[in-house]
């Protein structure tokens, strides 16, 4: 492993990261792990950014290389369609993007979606990691006040249906009975909020 030898040599820093030519001529990242641990958060936060650079400009300049990382994808998403994580996050996700009126008139429990016109950056209350880049949607907890208590969709979405649904909700899986059980419940408050006529 000629390759392997001269990457170690010239580690002055846990954080370095080299890209070389293995034998075969594919390349090759070569990254002190032996450190990993010990490092700060900042530091694995500059490592990970300088990792997802390198496959990004891979992504966008390999044919080959992109075509491989969409078949992983296909294979993990397949693998993973029936967790009921998965379906949690991607029922969330997509019902809160494409229906304001599950953002805005939902019983939400302890935190309510909130979908911004650009990509927003917080820091998640749960895995506190910060959304560099930034998202769209993120989950502000009920009552809370600047930048606490947001969530990611994925942390959110780490909840048990019963939790993550809004109240009066908790046994509903699709849109369409969503939809029902809203309209079921707004004309039983109407109800009661008007009198009765004689």
């Amino acid at each position: 492993m000629i390759v392997m030898s001269w990457a170690k040599t010239h580690f002055t820093h846990p954080l370095v990261l080299k890209s070389c030519l293995n034998r075969s001529g594919t390349l090759m990242h070569v990254r002190a792990r032996n450190n990993w641990a010990d490092l700060s958060y900042e530091d694995r936060k500059v490592d990970s950014e300088r990792v997802a650079g390198i496959y990004t400009r891979l992504y966008w300049n390999n044919p080959a290389f992109r075509e491989r990382r969409k078949q992983q994808a296909t294979a993990w998403n397949a693998a993973r369609k029936h967790s009921e994580e998965y379906k949690r996050y991607h029922a969330l996700r997509r019902w809160c993007l494409n229906y304001p009126w599950v953002r805005d008139e939902l019983p939400w429990k302890s935190h309510r979606p909130i979908l911004y016109q650009e990509r927003t950056q917080h820091t998640c209350f749960s895995c506190q990691w910060d959304r560099r880049s930034g998202m769209k949607l993120w989950w502000k907890a009920i009552g809370g006040k600047g930048d606490a208590g947001f969530l990611c969709q994925t942390c959110y979405a780490r909840q048990d249906w019963n939790t993550a649904m809004p109240t009066g909700f908790e046994d509903l899986r699709r849109l369409n009975e969503i939809a029902a059980r809203k309209k079921q419940l707004d004309e039983a408050a109407r109800s009661v909020s008007s009198p009765p006529k004689a």
